[in-house]
């Protein structure tokens, strides 16, 4: 056998191989074995690339997925995979799926921006795209995070093509078309969702009303009124369900109080089993958790296998707490077991934060919510507050603001900046001279650091902590926030009390940390 010989069977051997790797990256757990995985692939030789392109036929969105983390991974070593997928994406002598693969992947792996009127060169799209949703089908029966990856892949594409692909949709079974338009309702682009609404309304079943239910606390205001609109039109044509379920003993809620940054944390737990929709295990989700910002609505969702390595608090009674260590974190997640409903409604409420800033509702939990929107909307009535205790109540602003600064569910609320740290060295040198005084330096501090949008900004923080510690049985310090949270209108005011008490309790910090050693002015900010 000659060398040339050799060299071509060694070459098909090595492209079985690579071939064979790619295509268990379906079954991966997760995105970051996903990524590992393909970075793995990638770095096995000059016939990743030719095998890669091989591939572009397929149907399969997770196997596009996978192929895209390949072609990511091919691309940071150097490779010429964006120049290789754009001759494919312009030839049309091509397949339609293997450019639609092609432009799919330059646009939501590469950062590439193809030319939209590739789309118009396609020989059927209608047809693709329509094959395209059966076999994500098929593959979503093995594992639901199959709609997450089609639906992140729709978001690469231009309106025109999402929206003819919802319309499309009347030539799949209604049943089958359910979950990817509750995905679709979900939309940050208000034509997508409202479209995906209509698409639902055409579905005369009693599943379509429940999922039209679904959608009422998780879609924004304006798709809210085309959802009850939807929902008063299959009741004329005679269409009903049953109503919705009540919350039965067992459902969890487990809430964080606001950090520092205007970040809480919601675990949602349901008595198991629970049979309900699951991104990784099918028909059995028993934990939804979502970390929630106050400006920015839900920023993270996970649920079972995907949550972090801990384990779920056994129950507790209402209004007390539980710690637990997270993974690569310096402090306990202080979590207080806390009415279903109210963890509820604080989602609901985030979620329209989502859409008044414009920032996508992370797609693990559109697919994942109806675990608890299945109940229908949330109602969580604020408790009653008594007044002021007495000694607050003839105390200044910097007294109460110290005192509630001081309290423990506060503990990361602080100015944590290098001015912050470089006021810190300046007291900490024994050479300062008295003048001028702390409280000057202060505020200076605060003069830099904060800004009208401040007041807005930690009144809204105060007022979201006040049924938090109202629930966990601390009365006086629910009262002395939303006592607080009243203080800070506008006009804004930067010599307020409650900002140089944010400034005092992060110069303090950072005078801890210097006395101890750590200087974080060099790998925090």
């Amino acid at each position: 056998m000659t060398s040339n010989q050799d060299n071509i069977i060694t070459t098909l051997r090595d492209r079985r191989s690579i071939e064979a790797e790619i295509r268990l990256l379906t079954q991966a757990h997760g995105e970051l074995d996903l990524r590992t995985r393909a970075r793995h692939i990638a770095r096995q030789g000059n016939q990743v690339l030719p095998t890669l392109l091989t591939m572009l036929g397929t149907n399969d969105p997770q196997m596009r997925g996978g192929l895209g983390q390949v072609a990511a991974a091919l691309q940071a070593d150097g490779a010429p995979v964006v120049e290789a997928l754009a001759a494919l994406a312009q030839d049309t002598r091509q397949p339609d799926q293997v450019r639609i693969t092609a432009i799919t992947i330059l646009e939501r792996f590469l950062g590439q921006t193809p030319d939209e009127t590739l789309y118009a060169t396609l020989s059927d799209p209608r047809a693709i795209m329509l094959s395209s949703v059966r076999e994500m089908l098929i593959a979503a029966q093995q594992s639901e995070y199959v709609y997450i990856e089609y639906v992140q892949q729709l978001e690469t594409q231009p309106l025109e093509v999402v929206l003819d692909l919802i319309n499309s949709l009347d030539a799949i079974e209604p049943e089958e078309r359910l979950v990817l338009l509750r995905l679709l309702a979900q939309d940050s682009r208000d034509v997508v969702a409202a479209q995906a609404v209509h698409a639902l309304s055409r579905i005369r079943r009693p599943a379509a009303i429940t999922t039209l239910r679904h959608l009422l606390p998780t879609v924004s205001v304006a798709s809210r009124a085309l959802v009850e609109r939807s929902l008063r039109k299959l009741t004329l044509a005679g269409v009903s369900a049953e109503p919705a379920p009540s919350p039965g003993r067992g459902w969890r809620a487990l809430v964080s109080g606001i950090d520092g940054d205007g970040y809480r944390a919601v675990w949602f737990v349901a008595p198991a089993p629970a049979p309900v929709i699951s991104l990784y295990k099918p028909g059995e989700v028993t934990f939804l958790g979502a970390l929630l910002s106050d400006a920015n609505g839900v920023r993270l969702s996970f649920a079972n296998a995907s949550m972090p390595a801990v384990r779920i608090p056994a129950p507790h009674l209402a209004g007390t707490f539980c710690e637990l260590l997270i993974p690569r974190s310096e402090q306990p997640l202080r979590l207080l077991e806390a009415p279903f409903d109210y963890g509820r409604s604080l989602v609901a409420a985030a979620v329209q934060a989502n859409y008044e800033q414009q920032t996508p509702i992370p797609h693990e939990f559109r697919l994942l919510n109806p675990l608890i929107w299945q109940f229908g909307e949330p109602g969580s009535p604020p408790p009653d507050l008594p007044p002021l205790a007495a000694d607050l109540a003839i105390a200044n602003l910097r007294q109460q603001s110290r005192a509630l600064l001081d309290h423990r569910a506060f503990s990361s609320w602080f100015t944590h900046s290098e001015a912050a740290y470089d006021l810190a060295e300046r007291l900490l040198d024994n050479r300062r001279p008295a003048f001028p005084t702390v409280d000057m330096l202060l505020q200076e501090l605060v003069t830099r650091e904060f800004s009208a949008t401040s007041f807005i900004v930690y009144r809204r923080r105060l007022l979201g902590m006040v049924p938090w510690l109202a629930l966990a049985g601390d009365l006086a310090a629910a009262a002395l926030a939303r006592h607080l949270a009243a203080s800070l209108q506008p006009p804004a005011d930067l010599t307020h009390a409650f900002l140089l008490e944010l400034a005092r309790a992060g110069v303090e910090r950072a005078m801890s940390n210097l006395r101890a050693g750590f200087d974080l002015r060099s790998v925090a900010f």
